[in-house]
């Protein structure tokens, strides 16, 4: 019974394992659409020539036959290598490439380099030229993120941690004036996660509300009121898996708060590569459920 349950152990583990090694993410050999890679040939002599090219094509050592369509070269694709010896060149890919260069598509698009020497002395007019290339298979994009309200819908918060205080005085004035009472402070969870990537990344957000009253929020060390703007609001620089976006509010007796959050926009901060918006998770509401209101203590 041991053996069977170790091995049920290890083959959960192994799924578990599995699940995680091959979550798509985009790398240089396999780009997001629109996503930005670095490519590099090392251990070339310092002061040779480089250039960069792309072809569809197999031994294309022709570069005049490079195609454009790929996206752009975001850092020069000619120069001369410096004394680290590398040849090195940024892409950012077009937001169609996965299309046209994809397995769908060419089924990939070559990225040359080529290297060689454009000085008149004896030594460089001694050194051809050669080349070297590496197959590039763009995706389409799979960058997100997600959205969700961790406890609705919810009752406000009856703790007196959070300032609630049922206790009232009441004065000795012939109106019974009653002082005192507070309905305390309710706390509201949204996470957001990110998806496809293990890079820093970013997100903003809209907040609307409804019969809210008095708040503040906070996420990822962004803090705001309900007098702050609440559209378009930067999250900042993210490094975890999912961040938290906590709202703590005013109860209102009598009143049914709504709040609700918008992903307008993401961005793997990486690769530059942005959730598709229409991939985006969509509006996500938490309700408070109505405080029952209670009047002022009077006695006969």
């Amino acid at each position: 019974m041991k053996k069977i349950l170790i091995l049920t152990m290890l083959c959960l583990g192994f799924v578990g394992f599995s699940a995680k090694s091959f979550a798509q993410s985009s790398t240089a050999l396999a780009p997001f659409n629109d996503a930005t890679h670095t490519y590099q040939f090392k251990g070339i002599t310092e002061g040779r020539e480089f250039q960069f090219y792309l072809s569809p094509t197999i031994n294309e050592l022709d570069p005049t036959n490079e195609v454009s369509d790929f996206g752009t070269f975001v850092t020069s694709a000619t120069g001369s290598v410096d004394n680290t010896g590398i040849a090195s060149v940024k892409i950012k890919w077009a937001p169609g490439a996965s299309t046209i260069y994809g397995a769908s598509g060419t089924n990939g698009v070559y990225l040359y380099v080529k290297i060689y020497e454009t000085g008149t002395d004896p030594a460089e007019l001694a050194i051809c030229e050669n080349y070297k290339a590496v197959k590039v298979i763009p995706v389409a994009n799979a960058f997100n993120v997600t959205l969700a309200d961790l406890n609705d819908p919810s009752c406000p918060e009856l703790d007196p941690t959070k300032d609630f205080q049922p206790i009232v005085t009441v004065a000795s004035d012939p109106a019974q004036t009653n002082s005192g009472y507070n309905a305390g402070k309710s706390t509201i969870q949204f996470e957001v996660g990110r998806v496809n990537t293990s890079n820093d990344w970013n997100f903003t957000f809209d907040l609307t509300t409804t019969n809210a009253g008095n708040f503040t929020y906070s996420v990822n060390g962004v803090n705001g009121t309900q007098a702050s703007t609440l559209t378009g609001i930067d999250a900042g620089t993210i490094n975890t898996d999912k961040v938290t976006i906590e709202i703590v509010l005013e109860n209102q007796q009598g009143q049914t708060p709504e709040f609700g959050i918008t992903i307008k926009s993401a961005k793997d901060l990486v690769t530059l590569a942005e959730a598709i918006a229409a991939n985006l998770p969509g509006l996500d509401k938490h309700t408070v459920k109505e405080m029952p209101a209670i009047g002022d203590f009077f006695g006969i």
